[in-house]
């Protein structure tokens, strides 16, 4: 299939979905995101943390056009259901 097992090319992302970093200085890390700010347009992912200078981590944020969905969280019914809605198509 062309776009992928949900047949489907773009996904509103949600915390908890699994994602890969593409491109940028993190690229190759793999994680769950943990954080959406919906105001900036930007994800923050598990353990892509930064040191600041006095040695607290703080999260990097990433723009979701550097990030593919490898893995998408199926736990809420209405989104398991839309997405079988479309596999069927």
């Amino acid at each position: 299939d062309r776009y992928g097992k949900e047949g489907v090319r773009t996904i509103t992302l949600r915390s908890g979905d699994m994602v890969r970093v593409i491109r940028g200085s993190r690229s190759g890390h793999e994680g769950k995101i943990s954080m959406i700010n919906t105001k900036k347009g930007k994800i923050s992912i598990e353990k892509a943390l930064i040191n600041k200078a006095d040695n607290k981590e703080v999260a990097i944020w990433f723009d979701p056009s550097n990030l593919i969905v490898t893995k998408i969280d199926m736990s809420d019914p209405v989104r398991k259901e839309r997405f079988r809605s479309l596999r069927d198509e």
